[in-house]
């Protein structure tokens, strides 16, 4: 089944003789019969015309719609997600303690596996920095995972694990870039300004697959639910923080190092122009990878619901994570 991108907004979809044309100005740039198309992504001010939309809700097709940036925006939906067993699932399990803890761990230790890889693609890259030191710190602090008692512990165990990981960019960083550690809530300087572009990129594309799934996205198990905040979809960040955001940031440093020591923040221009080369780094699969990024977030999702699904004590993460 087709996923339909209108990225810019001279880009529109129409519907002609029971098919969606994607279209440039006069420029076709794909024809797709409606029966074969099973969602819309709309990032910017992309256009449809109304008998496409209607089309597309006569035919069970979600169309959602982002800003330029890729923040989700809403959706269009042809009827309320059917699986209601699997969200009843997903309440029972939140209010389970024990597979919330079991939930929580499986996370982080995939979370600091994506972390040691990461750390050893850099190494490999020639990248200065104490790696044998960091992985040993990191690899010490993992074996703590599965000792915590509760969720809040899980989390101090995940900070200290982070901090370590993140000590590595402070010699990494090219000349002109400084790394004084990641910050939130601003971020406070043009580093932490990418990591948190890139992160929010990459859990937009998690929200869509959990949207399309069925799931409840605000009803997370480490995270906890609140206004507005996707719990599971973060939560499912984590798992890939490291070998899809990070280890994209790194190379937006390496190769735009001299730009972004220009910027003390993220004008829109470049907003744009980071996002639109996440979404393409997801389809494009690495030498020694044995997945793309895209196919690496569908089988996160796969795991994901085959846990929420059957209730078994905990996912299985780690197996999904590029070995290199």
């Amino acid at each position: 089944m087709e996923t339909i991108i209108l990225q810019k907004s001279t880009e529109k979809l129409n519907l002609n003789d029971g098919q969606l044309i994607h279209r440039e100005g006069d420029v076709i740039l794909g024809a797709y019969p409606i029966l074969t198309v099973e969602q819309v992504f709309v990032y910017g001010n992309g256009q449809i015309t109304t008998q496409a939309l209607k089309a597309c809700l006569r035919e069970g097709i979600r169309v959602v719609y982002f800003n330029a940036y890729g923040k989700f925006l809403g959706r269009l939906e042809p009827d309320y997600p059917k699986n209601t067993q699997r969200r009843l699932n997903q309440y029972k399990l939140y209010w389970n303690p024990d597979q919330r803890l079991a939930w929580g761990k499986a996370l982080i230790q995939a979370k600091v596996q994506g972390q040691l890889v990461e750390l050893r693609r850099m190494h490999e890259r020639n990248v200065a920095f104490p790696y044998s030191k960091i992985r040993s710190n990191l690899k010490k602090a993992q074996k703590h995972i599965n000792q915590a008692q509760n969720i809040p512990e899980l989390l101090g165990t995940e900070g200290h694990c982070s901090r370590i990981y993140f000590n590595a960019f402070s010699y990494a960083m090219p000349e002109g870039l400084a790394w004084r550690g990641r910050s939130y809530f601003p971020p406070a300087d043009i580093e932490n300004c990418v990591f948190s572009l890139l992160y929010g990129c990459c859990a937009n594309e998690i929200r869509c697959l959990c949207e399309h799934h069925g799931l409840d996205p605000h009803c997370g198990f480490l995270h906890e639910p609140g206004y507005n905040r996707a719990g599971i979809v973060y939560d499912l960040l984590e798992v890939v923080r490291a070998v899809l955001c990070d280890n994209y940031a790194f190379y937006l440093f390496q190769k735009y190092g001299a730009v972004l020591q220009k910027c003390k923040t993220l004008d829109h221009e470049l907003k744009r122009q980071i996002c639109d080369g996440f979404r393409e780094k997801l389809f494009m699969r690495g030498g020694r990878q044995e997945f793309s990024g895209k196919e690496l977030l569908r089988k996160l999702l796969s795991e994901t619901l085959r846990y929420i699904d059957s209730g078994e004590t905990a996912p299985d993460f780690q197996s999904l994570l590029p070995k290199r």
